[in-house]
């Protein structure tokens, strides 16, 4: 596993450690493990791609000329769509939570 290239990714993407294991739905204990160089599951893995906006395989190149993670660097467009699929996660949560403070408010009890 490049561990260099996942950490050049992690950076390149422009969140936190903290929200892209939130994100790849994982422990951020985890990630510090991978980061480390500790084996994980392919699904951790997995994950773990689709939240960086790359193919898996990225994880396993080896490590190019000159610089050890250029192939794995990931383009300011997939930075963006990241943050913005944050973004509407959040906006969806809020969501949620709006409803649900909107039905509790309809079911208080009316005053006489």
């Amino acid at each position: 596993m490049n561990t260099k290239a996942i950490k050049k990714l992690i950076k390149g993407s422009g969140l936190k450690k903290k929200a892209i294991a939130q994100r790849a739905c994982i422990d951020p204990r985890t990630l510090s493990k991978i980061l480390a160089g500790c084996s994980t599951t392919i699904e951790t893995m997995e994950s773990l791609a689709k939240v960086l906006g790359v193919p898996i395989e990225t994880f396993f190149l080896p490590p190019s000329r000159g610089d050890p993670a250029s192939s794995a660097t990931p383009d300011w467009q997939s930075s963006i769509l990241n943050r913005i699929d944050g973004i509407l996660d959040s906006i969806k949560n809020l969501s949620q939570e709006l409803n649900l403070l909107k039905d509790a408010i309809l079911n208080l009890p009316q005053p006489n």
